[in-house]
């Protein structure tokens, strides 16, 4: 027989505890703590100030607390790295791209395209980016993005029919080291492939 540390419970007391977990389960969701930060000067003479919400909310799991950072809002510079879109996910990076390149919010066509784009992996996230830069309004714009120039021509010689092959292997062949390394930091805290 096996032995456990469960006392010996009646079905009455189960029921107890299985009612009293029921009703704390039912109980309202504690709001969440949310820090605004508000009125940042911004160079750029489009966007004075701007609004970040950041919104933490508490879980408790296994008697220890932890906080989760569940929202983070697009800042406006004059400069920007292609991480500070890529960060984002699905439809909030496609409405911050907007914001950040073209100074707009996406209107309903080229939100639906981008998304049906960037669901079905037709297009990556950097390939959305240099599509909104180098469009013609984006041009016009001129939304500097640190290294976009560098992507861009690399995305174009890849268009090309034998020569976007070639370069593409190349690539490849050099980055393989860097991908290698990057690779082997994320898999050790994990024990993939250990």
């Amino acid at each position: 027989m096996l032995k456990t540390n469960i006392k010996d419970l009646s079905v009455k007391e189960i029921m107890n505890r299985i009612k009293q977990e029921i009703a704390k389960r039912k109980e309202p969701p504690v709001k969440p703590e949310t820090s605004v930060i508000q009125k940042q000067e911004s160079s750029i003479p489009d966007a004075v100030t701007f609004q970040a919400t950041i919104t933490y909310q508490e879980l408790s799991l296994h008697n220890e607390q932890v906080v989760y950072k569940t929202e983070e809002t697009f800042e406006i510079k004059e400069v920007y790295e292609i991480g500070d879109f890529t960060k984002f996910a699905d439809e909030s990076f496609i409405n911050n791209a907007y914001i950040g390149i073209l100074g707009r919010q996406a209107d309903i066509y080229g939100k639906e395209h981008y998304l049906k784009l960037l669901r079905s992996g037709e297009y990556s996230k950097v390939e959305i980016l240099i599509a909104l830069r180098f469009s013609k309004e984006g041009k016009r714009k001129g939304a500097n993005i640190l290294c976009i120039k560098k992507r861009y021509v690399r995305a174009s010689l890849y268009k090309l029919p034998f020569v976007g092959y070639v370069v593409k292997s190349i690539h490849i062949l050099f980055t393989l080291p860097n991908f290698l390394k990057r690779f082997n930091q994320y898999r050790k805290p994990y024990g993939f492939f250990a």
